[in-house]
């Protein structure tokens, strides 16, 4: 065998050495978990159930609606959507769910204040709070600093403090799994923004509420 056979064979014999080792060590690594919270596929993901329900609760027309605390275009439509919610709060499901931005900082704190207030049956109560005065406190230092200043948790919201701050600190309980799965599924919707609304499964977005009622009015009149 001459001295470049021999030569060429043993770079070959190398890379396959290398390979098979690469190989080997990809086999030897744990596979990644997958993330927590996901969901399956858009069914799952709209039909998963919630605490923040309102209007017929058996209806077949269901309005879906995921939503940023500190959006300002959730805050903007938030008492457009009440007058909706008076409107066909009869005939209608109305569901709020969660969907906080990462470029909002106090987004998640926001979420979580309203996870702790429904506890104590406030939910909608401190959503329309919230957003009212969500300028002042997204300039200042937050809902939670906001909430607690001059007493607001008790006089304004009616919330007893302990049963809150209780709610507020459980980090890794049933309130922050629901914002996380919230968020996970209306990801796996494909949810452009906020706020997203879904009319039996139909996503609006552009069209805003005007378009949402459209669809109620659509979707109720097939029902009939």
């Amino acid at each position: 065998m001459s001295r470049e056979i021999k030569i060429v064979s043993s770079v070959i014999a190398i890379v396959i050495a290398v390979v098979g080792l690469g190989l080997l060590l990809m086999q030897a690594e744990p596979t990644p978990p997958l993330p927590p919270e996901k969901a399956a596929n858009a069914e799952e993901a709209l039909a998963r159930t919630t605490p923040h329900v309102r209007g017929k609760l058996d209806s077949t027309v269901t309005v879906i609606e995921f939503a940023d605390m500190e959006c300002p275009a959730c805050a903007g439509v938030n008492s457009k959507l009440n007058q909706l919610v008076e409107e066909y709060g009869d005939r209608v499901k109305f569901i709020f769910r969660h969907f906080p931005l990462s470029q909002h900082q106090y987004a998640l704190e926001a979420a979580m204040i309203v996870e702790a207030s429904s506890r104590q049956n406030k939910t909608w109560l401190t959503i329309d709070y919230l957003y009212e005065h969500q300028k002042e406190w997204v300039n200042g230092s937050g809902p939670l600093d906001y909430v607690l200043e001059d007493n607001r948790l008790q006089n304004i919201l009616g919330l007893e403090d302990s049963k809150f701050m209780s709610a507020m600190e459980d980090r890794d309980g049933e309130a922050l799994s629901r914002i996380k799965q919230d968020k996970a599924d209306g990801e796996a919707l494909g949810n452009p923004g906020t706020p997203t609304f879904y009319v039996n499964g139909e996503q609006v977005f552009n069209g805003g509420l005007a378009e949402v009622k459209q669809k109620i009015d659509k979707a109720l009149g097939t029902a009939q």
